[in-house]
């Protein structure tokens, strides 16, 4: 214990458990174990804010003037009662975001408690989704049962297996892994000389790009290689490179080669009788967003309206599947500009990084970003999407948060 007080401490810790409890996914509901913990240490937060106003205050002032937009449209969102349920939800997600940023100010290894926490808690979730995959059981959380997922390779109709872990739904997990993937690259990057970090990062890299083929997701699949393109050609250490393109090639031989067919027909068709992933599909859901944006003269539909919206132009389906329209759709132009803002900073910064690992990691996850940003829908509801953009910004700007940190071994 004493060893690791030296190199932890309780904002470590802290920072450690709200990546950790992303593992619970939608148990709870609206109290969702991260947004439970969120306001468990709050006092924390509150306490430790004032010593952090030089780049904290920025993003606590967005998020006051976000939410008053959230209140004052109220008076025209068409669905009052989900959008008071998300006038509930988006300040309990700030205070994630400010927590993370805040605590990494005070941690010890904020960099690496960061991605080792998000290497854990894929990990955990992974050993759950190998488990539906094999015994074709789920969660009670999963929207689906084994047999509501049906496969038709050459006139044969089978269940198709599947993995929702706690997310309810294998869009949802796939969308939740390709946050995740970075942090874990950059966890094997900062680890390369311990056998055993690099074994249990690429096992977890491994089980990952499993998982996403058999949840045939298209988009989490590009996600992942495009990621993993970025790291061969941003690390000149071969260890990295060999392990990466020889777990793929082992992966290719033992894994795709031999369902080479049954692979190539889910990612097709999905789920019999559904076009909702085809890309015909999703180009008509977000002109139909467009549509909504367009009747609203630009200024958003409001909090919570996007279904309700949705439902004003189409008979179809009402959900957007791209994070970017959430956002454009339900807030207008102004706060989707902040927000491309905050994505351009951020790349802008990492380009004047000078350190390596960092900039790899925040490469991946940012170039990658509009593929699995298209993956789900209801990002803007899912705490993990702001635990992964904290930690992004920790990342990105570690020489003024805590460059203390980067002198410690």
């Amino acid at each position: 214990m004493g060893k690791l007080s030296q190199k932890y401490n309780r904002y470590d810790i802290y920072i450690f458990l709200l990546i950790v409890s992303l593992v619970f996914g939608g148990f709870g509901g609206a109290l969702m174990v991260v947004r439970v913990l969120a306001i468990i240490l709050l006092p924390a937060l509150i306490s430790k804010m004032r010593y952090c106003k030089d780049y904290v205050n920025s993003y606590g002032k967005f998020f006051v003037i976000f939410y008053i937009f959230c209140l004052m449209s109220m008076l025209w969102t068409p669905d009052k009662s989900q959008g008071f349920k998300e006038l509930l939800y988006y300040p309990v997600h700030f205070v994630v975001f400010l927590e993370i940023l805040v605590f990494s100010r005070f941690a010890n290894k904020p960099l690496n408690t960061i991605s080792t926490g998000w290497l854990i808690s894929a990990g955990i979730t992974l050993v759950i989704a190998i488990w539906e995959i094999t015994t074709s059981n789920h969660l009670a959380l999963s929207k689906f049962e084994a047999d509501d997922i049906t496969l038709n390779v050459g006139g044969v109709i089978s269940n198709r297996p599947f993995a929702a872990v706690t997310f309810g739904n294998f869009n949802g997990y796939v969308a939740y892994l390709c946050f995740a993937m970075p942090f874990i690259f950059y966890y094997l990057l900062q680890n390369g000389k311990d056998i055993k970090k690099v074994v249990i990062s690429m096992a977890v890299f491994f089980a990952a790009i499993v998982t996403i083929l058999v949840d045939a997701s298209r988009g989490g699949l590009l996600s992942l290689l495009t990621m993993g393109v970025i790291f061969v050609f941003n690390t000149k250490r071969s260890i990295y490179k060999t392990g990466l393109i020889l777990s793929v090639v082992l992966l290719v031989i033992y894994y795709i080669i031999p369902q080479m067919d049954t692979l190539f027909a889910a990612m097709s068709i999905k789920a019999e009788g559904s076009n909702l992933y085809s890309d015909e599909s999703r180009f008509h859901i977000w002109a139909d967003g467009l549509k909504v944006l367009y009747n609203t003269a630009f200024i958003g539909s409001g909090v919570g309206s996007i279904s309700a919206a949705m439902r004003k132009v189409t008979t179809g389906i009402t959900i957007t599947h791209n994070m970017f329209l959430e956002i454009l759709v339900q807030f207008g132009v102004v706060f989707f500009f902040a927000f491309m803002m905050y994505l351009l900073r951020l790349f802008m910064k990492t380009r004047r990084l000078n350190i390596k690992n960092v900039k790899t990691m925040i490469y991946m996850a940012l170039i990658s970003l509009p593929i699995y940003a298209i993956i789900d829908s209801g990002y803007l509801l899912n705490p993990a999407v702001y635990v992964a953009f904290a930690g992004l910004t920790v990342f990105a700007y570690i020489n003024r948060i805590n460059p203390q940190s980067l002198k410690e071994k």
